[in-house]
C-alpha cells in the first residue's frame, strides 16, 4: 500500500482527549460505554484480519441513535480503516470524509484521518485530490515526517505540478541522511522533466554513492554526454567499466566512441579487442572496421591489419582492402599489398578502382614485375581521376626498363 495506517488508533484517540488544547476541551471527546464497546471490538477483528465481523459492528453503531459526533467520528474513521485494510479505497475514502466532516476528533487524529485520506486518493489515482489534501495537511502540521513530504511530492508529479514537486522532493531529501533509493529517483525525474541536467547530474553522483547500480553509471555517462562533458561522461564510464559493470556490446562500444571522442585510441581498441575475445562484441564488419581505425589512428599498423582484413573479407565490396593495401604499401610490404589489390579489385564494387590499378601498378614496379606494373597502369589510365597520375608513372617504369 502507499499508506501506513495507525493500527492502534482508538487507544490512541482516547488517549488525545485527555491532552487536548484548551480550545478543543469544550469539545464532547467523551465516549461511551456501548460505543467503547462496539470500537473495541471492531479493533480486535481488524488486528486479526476478520474484516467482516468488524464491519458488522459498525453496522450495529450506524443503527445507533444515541451517538455523540466524537462517537460517530470514530465509528466512519473506523469503516474507512476496514475498506483501506481491504484495498477497497472509494468506500474508505467515503467513510474517512464523512470522519472529516464532523470535525469531532482531537485536532492529532483529524490530522492523521485527513492524511491517510490523501493516500488513500493516491491509491485510487485521484491525483488532483490528493495534492490537494496533502498540501492542505502539510500546511497545519508543525514538523511533517520526510516521508510524507516524498508522499506530497509523488503526488505533485501526478498532476505535473513540477515546480512545488521539486521544492518538496528536495526538502524530503534534504531532511534525512540516507534517503531512500526511491526518493533520490523521484528528485531526479522531477529535474529531468524540469530540463535541469546539471541538478540530474548532481543527484545522480549522490546516488551512486549510497546505491551504486549499473543502472545510474550508465545514466549518469548519458547526462554528462547530454551536456557535452565528454571527459566527464568517458570518466564515469571507464570506472563502471573497471567495476565490470558493462556487460553489453552497446555499452562496450560506447566507452569505445568516448575514448576515440578523447583523442585515445588505444584504449578504444582495447576495449573492443578484449571484448571480441569474451564474446560480448560480435566479429561483424563495422566492428572490426572500427578496431582497425582504431589501431591505426594509435599507429599501431600491425594490429590493423587483422581486423580490417576480416572486415573486408566480411564486406560486400573490396575498399577495405584498398585500406589494408595501404597500410601494408606503407611498410613497403609489397607482395602482400599486391595480394590485397588483387582481392579487392577481385571483390569489387570499389569506390575508386582507378587508384586500386594505381596502386597495383606501382607495388608491382617496386618488385621489378615490370609487364604486371605496365598492365596496371594502363588500366588505371582508363579513370579519368588516375590518369595523370598513371602517366607518370608509366614514364618512371619506362626509364626502369630501358636501364
Amino acid at each position: 500500500m502507499l499508506f501506513a495506517l495507525v493500527a492502534c488508533f482508538f487507544l490512541g484517540a482516547l488517549s488525545q482527549s485527555t491532552s487536548a488544547s484548551a480550545g478543543e476541551r469544550k469539545k464532547n471527546f467523551v465516549v461511551g460505554k456501548w460505543a467503547y464497546q462496539r470500537l473495541s471490538k471492531a479493533h480486535k477483528f481488524i488486528a486479526k484480519g476478520k474484516y467482516s465481523k468488524a464491519l458488522a459492528e459498525m453496522e450495529s453503531m450506524k443503527r445507533k441513535r444515541k451517538l455523540n459526533d466524537h462517537e460517530r467520528a470514530l465509528m466512519w474513521q473506523t469503516i474507512g480503516f476496514i475498506y483501506s485494510s481491504q484495498e477497497k479505497y472509494p468506500k474508505a475514502i467515503k467513510a474517512f470524509e464523512k470522519c472529516l466532516s464532523l470535525n469531532a476528533l482531537p485536532s492529532g487524529s483529524m490530522l492523521d484521518t485527513q492524511y491517510n485520506m490523501g493516500q488513500l486518493y493516491m491509491a485510487n489515482r485521484q491525483y488532483r485530490k490528493a495534492s490537494q489534501v496533502l498540501l492542505d495537511w502539510i500546511g497545519k502540521v508543525d514538523k511533517p515526517a520526510p516521508d510524507s513530504k516524498y508522499i506530497l511530492a509523488l503526488s505533485l508529479t501526478q498532476t505535473k505540478q513540477w515546480h512545488q514537486a521539486l521544492r518538496w522532493a528536495k526538502d524530503a531529501v534534504a531532511s534525512v541522511k540516507r534517503p531512500q533509493e526511491g526518493w533520490l529517483q523521484l528528485l531526479m525525474s522531477i529535474h529531468l522533466e524540469l530540463k535541469q541536467l546539471k541538478e540530474v547530474a548532481n543527484v545522480l553522483q549522490r546516488v551512486i554513492t549510497l546505491y551504486p547500480k549499473k543502472t545510474y553509471w550508465m545514466q549518469l555517462s548519458a547526462v554528462y554526454g547530454e551536456l557535452k562533458q565528454s571527459a566527464k561522461a568517458l570518466a564515469v564510464l571507464e570506472l563502471a567499466y573497471k567495476q565490470g559493470m558493462l556487460t553489453k556490446e552497446s555499452e562496450l562500444k560506447n566507452l569505445a566512441s568516448l575514448y576515440m571522442h578523447e583523442g585515445i585510441p588505444y584504449k578504444a581498441a582495447q576495449v573492443i579487442e578484449k571484448g571480441m575475445a569474451s564474446g560480448m562484441i560480435k566479429k561483424t564488419e563495422r566492428n572490426l572496421t572500427i578496431l582497425g581505425e582504431a589501431w591505426i589512428r594509435s599507429r599501431e599498423f600491425d594490429k590493423a591489419i587483422g581486423p580490417l582484413s576480416s572486415a573486408a573479407k566480411l564486406s560486400k565490396n573490396g575498399n577495405l582492402y584498398i585500406r589494408v593495401a595501404h597500410i601494408q604499401l606503407e611498410k613497403e610490404q609489397w607482395k602482400k599489398a599486391i595480394s590485397s589489390l588483387n582481392s579487392a579489385l577481385g571483390k569489387g564494387g570499389l569506390t575508386d578502382a582507378g587508384n586500386a590499378y594505381l596502386l597495383l601498378g606501382i607495388a608491382n614496379m617496386r618488385l621489378g614485375k615490370f609487364a604486371a606494373s605496365k598492365k596496371a597502369f594502363n588500366k588505371a589510365m582508363s579513370f579519368s581521376n588516375t590518369r595523370k597520375s598513371a602517366e607518370s608513372w608509366m614514364k618512371s617504369l619506362a626509364e626502369k626498363v630501358t636501364k
